[in-house]
């Protein structure tokens, strides 16, 4: 199984480590799925520049692919702002950004391997099963529901364990509620990222306008389209 396929699998705790690897880095998430193709090995450096080439290449053929309508908005927003950014940044030196890419492999795989040691794969860490009621956080001391002593064993009693259940689907509905929450903000600053380049581009073309109309060219030079915005 290719390493992107495995890491996929990881429990949430373990893939939100993988998201905050890539949050900020110079290979964005979006553009790490399609490095899954070449399998998730390293890059040498002595193939750096095919690297970076092919890499664009799949870009441009995924945005190519992507249909014409808004469902994709987002998606080619991201994929169009890291291409322009690998291409700006890693044009003249595609050995840094081989070694880039090397360094976040390598630590995606550090994170997938204690991931896989500690059976961690699609679970919520901290939800236990109902007969082991003391492994609700590893960390955090265990406080008794419905009173008893710590050291008495409740896993028999229907009522205790129902308590387990209803507490860990509540853990499961903060974790999902917190995902949500967090794809909604990172939805939000795409669209206002695509707002400011949308208006960067008119504000060129207002200059633009302006400086024909400073040559005596018929040029609209109000401000109306700007404040449509």
């Amino acid at each position: 199984m290719a390493q992107w396929q495995e890491v996929q699998n990881l429990a949430n705790a373990y893939l939100e480590q993988i998201h905050q690897l890539y949050t900020g880095a110079a290979l964005p998430m979006a553009v790490r799925q399609y490095l899954a193709a070449r399998g998730g090995g390293g890059p040498l450096s002595s193939h750096a520049r095919m690297l970076f080439h092919s890499m664009l290449a799949l870009l441009g053929e995924r945005l190519g692919s992507l249909g014409p309508g808004n469902e994709d908005f987002m998606l080619k927003h991201n994929l169009r702002k890291a291409h322009r950014d690998l291409q700006a940044t890693f044009e003249d030196c595609p050995e840094t950004f081989a070694n880039v890419v090397a360094n976040l492999l390598q630590e995606e795989r550090r994170i997938l391997r204690l991931g896989q040691a500690g059976g961690q794969v699609r679970q919520i860490p901290c939800a236990p099963p109902p007969s082991a009621p003391d492994g609700l956080c590893p960390t955090a001391p265990h406080v008794p529901i419905g009173g008893g002593s710590p050291s008495e064993d409740r896993s028999s009693d229907p009522h205790y364990a129902q308590q387990i259940q209803a507490l860990q689907a509540k853990l499961q509905i903060l974790d999902r509620q917190r995902r949500e929450a967090l794809a909604q903000m990172q939805q939000l600053l795409g669209r206002s990222e695509t707002l400011r380049d949308f208006l960067v581009q008119e504000l060129e073309a207002w200059r633009g306008r302006q400086q024909r109309a400073c040559m005596g060219a018929p040029e609209d030079t109000s401000l109306r389209p700007l404040e449509a915005w």
